[in-house]
């Protein structure tokens, strides 16, 4: 899917450490692999593995 960064870093700021899943706003933990204080700010990497999928 194609987006901008700009675009995409506005939508999904935060991805988990763990399991990659993007997030769209700040959590104690991730929904999806359930860990604790795992998430970190999205990148430009993060922004072309997004693309590919």
């Amino acid at each position: 899917m194609k987006i901008k960064y700009k675009l995409f870093k506005r939508t999904f700021p935060l991805i988990c450490t763990k399991c990659g899943k993007l997030s769209n706003m700040s959590r104690e933990y991730c929904e999806n692999c359930g860990e604790k204080d795992s998430f970190r700010d999205t990148t430009k990497e993060d922004h072309l593995r997004f693309q590919e999928t």
